[in-house]
């Protein structure tokens, strides 16, 4: 080896000494995959989550004295679900898909989905009929015993809400967060069958109790496709979101924490997976993240929650049932 070669080694192995890598903070991260009991089922309702984060909660945080402190002088609190090296670790709310490696195309398109869809090879079975809210939709069961909630497009704009459901979805899925397996579906009106044990609720759009419940009857099925459909096509686009694994137990909060979930110990309002949904949400602009459109599922094999979006329709440009409006 030349002198050179020998002292450029040298130089190398003194830099490499000389340099350590910063210290991880003193930040423990607590797993959240503890078992747990089956949490009892949250209903929230949206006047009362209204009256909460617009008012009730901005008073808080203007009243937070040490937060306001802590913003003006450029030390905001920080994220609590972090690992030592100040990153977001896997967990039952978020896992580091593309930001471990970045995703092919083929995977952002693929997405959560696993299938190619509801089994169209024979009838699909309603057991189930949306009865309120702004748009029409069904619950069926396909030739495979797989469980699908049906979202139709508004009338007057074709591909309106599926389409920006379908990609949202799959850009939510890419950053990180749980969302369903969402397909887009051409559906014979005929293939629709009512199953012997569907009931109908006719309900209230601000969720009160249930005015009547009855056995669901083809002209129920009828009237909802009329709706949906009535133009009369031979088939009806259709966007078929696919029931999540589990037992759902309710919507989970922005704020606060589940008192019966023992690994939920951070409130949500701490948690960076759940301040990146704000950078998300505003890039796509998903106008619709209330509290209705998230949703905890149990398992009760693994005895675990795992935290869920749902419901996109309102985001790209779609506002559910017309164009947003471009302010």
């Amino acid at each position: 080896m030349s002198v050179k070669a020998l002292l450029l080694c040298s130089l190398s192995l003194l830099t490499a000494c000389g340099s350590r890598l910063p210290s991880p903070p003193d930040r423990p991260f607590h797993p959240d995959d503890r078992p747990i009991e089956k949490p009892r089922s949250r209903d929230p309702r949206l006047v009362q989550e209204i009256i909460d984060k617009g008012m009730d909660y901005q008073l808080k945080q203007a009243l937070d004295l040490p937060r306001t402190v802590r913003k003006l002088t450029g030390h905001p609190y920080q994220a609590l679900d972090v690992d030592p090296f100040d990153e977001a670790p896997n967990s039952s709310w978020f896992t580091n898909r593309n930001g471990r490696r970045p995703l092919s195309l083929e995977e952002i398109h693929r997405g959560p989905n696993r299938e190619t869809g509801p089994d169209t090879t024979g009838p699909w079975q309603v057991i189930s009929l949306k009865s309120a809210g702004v748009t029409p939709g069904m619950t069926i069961v396909d030739p495979r015993g797989h469980r699908y909630i049906l979202k139709f497009d508004p009338p007057d704009f074709p591909e309106l809400a599926s389409g920006a459901e379908l990609v949202a979805s799959r850009l939510f899925h890419a950053a990180g967060y749980n969302v369903p397996e969402n397909y887009i579906a051409h559906l014979p009106p005929s293939r629709l069958t009512v199953a012997p044990e569907a009931r109908i609720k006719i309900a209230t759009l601000d969720k009160r109790q249930p005015l009547q419940e009855r056995p669901m009857t083809r002209e129920d099925l009828e009237q909802v496709l009329r709706r949906a459909n009535p133009a009369g096509r031979e088939r009806i686009r259709v966007l078929a979101s696919r029931f999540l694994p589990g037992t759902p137990v309710g919507p989970w909060s922005y704020t606060g924490t589940r008192t019966d979930d023992a690994n939920d110990i951070y409130p949500h309002e701490h948690r960076r997976s759940v301040r990146g949904l704000y950078v998300i949400a505003s890039w796509i602009n998903h106008a619709d993240m209330k509290e209705e459109n998230t949703l905890d599922m149990y398992d009760p094999e693994r005895r675990r929650l795992t935290h869920y979006l749902i419901d996109f329709g309102a985001s790209l440009g779609s506002n559910s049932t017309n164009p947003s409006n471009p302010r």
